[in-house]
């Protein structure tokens, strides 16, 4: 499967479940065009998921517009895939440099699905959240 029409296809519902509040949030889906089938797919897919949701619930709290990013990167060499989802929200609060609360159940599903596909996950906290998953990639094809 292709996993930027895939992420175009999750982060368009996902803004539309969030289209109700009346924000105008922007989502960009960009970078390389690769093939991903199975659980890794998968993993993308929730990842992403759940990074959107959380920027559109947060970083556009008292906010009425805004963009999100949504960058896919594969680096042959290296047999990596690399996600990024950065928003142009507040950030995190001071002195929290990770999104780390133990009653977070969906920041821990995206470091397990890291660390289950061989990866990890880098915060930035600069010019709002930027979020960056590295993940192995056993047998990526491009398109």
């Amino acid at each position: 499967m292709s996993l930027l029409s895939f992420l175009q296809s999750i982060a368009d519902r996902i803004h539309s479940a969030f289209s109700s509040n009346g924000a105008r949030v922007q989502i960009d889906v960009g970078g390389d065009d690769l093939l991903a089938e199975g659980r890794l797919g998968a993993d993308v897919g929730l990842i992403v998921g759940e990074l959107v949701t959380n920027a559109l619930k947060h970083a556009f709290a008292d906010r009425r517009e805004g963009r999100i990013m949504i960058a896919l990167r594969g680096d042959e060499e290296a047999g990596a895939l690399e996600v990024t989802v950065h928003d142009d929200g507040p950030g995190l609060p001071d002195g929290m440099d990770r999104p780390n609360r133990l009653t977070s159940l969906g920041w821990r599903m995206v470091e397990s699905m890291a660390a289950r596909d061989a990866g990890q996950v880098d915060v930035t906290n600069r010019n709002g959240l930027c979020v960056r998953v590295t993940l192995e990639e056993p047998d990526r094809n491009r398109s």
